[in-house]
């Protein structure tokens, strides 16, 4: 006989799964609920709600060839994070790895993507628009652009970081 849980034993699991709290009889919920992530939007920051339109999304050149911006959270703290990425037009990010593992999504254009400590365009698998792919974390992986450049996402658990992968000697 398989055992249930009783009707307010599964609200009540519901209830901590979600991540809801609860409060004494009687006391107002709070107005606002507590801030999962801070939501970083071209209008301002908001623990709540931000939109993201076209070419509107400023973006930091990290390095040549390479833009970023910082959608939810902050890959420095604690929580999770999304970043927007923008590689030109036949660029290439050096091989690297990170400390928490990545789920990141083509936007547009398309990526040629491998793990190793080299780019090797033989191993690569190509990403295009719509297509998602998970990396580990502090596994060593790389990535290319084809001649319309590319636009993804990634999505992450900080504390993160880019760590640099140095090939070994031959």
């Amino acid at each position: 006989m398989r055992h249930r849980l009783g009707r307010d034993k599964t609200w009540l699991l519901m209830w901590v799964l979600c991540g809801c709290r609860a409060t004494a009889p009687g006391t107002p919920a709070p107005e606002t609920p507590p801030e999962a992530a801070r939501i970083h939007g071209t209008e301002g920051d908001s623990p709540t709600f931000a939109a993201w339109r076209g070419e509107h999304l400023p973006m930091k050149e990290v390095r040549p060839g390479l833009f970023a911006a910082t959608l939810v959270g902050d890959m420095a703290a604690s929580g999770v994070y999304v970043l927007r990425v923008r590689v030109v037009p036949h660029g290439s990010v050096a091989p690297h790895s990170h400390p928490d593992g990545r789920l990141t999504t083509v936007l547009s254009g398309t990526i040629h993507y491998g793990r190793s400590d080299t780019i090797d365009p033989e191993r690569a698998q190509v990403f295009g628009p719509g297509d998602s792919y998970y990396t580990p974390p502090n596994t060593p992986h790389w990535l290319t652009t084809g001649p319309e450049g590319t636009v993804y996402e990634e999505t992450g658990f900080g504390p993160s970081a880019q760590v640099p992968v140095t090939p070994p000697s031959p």
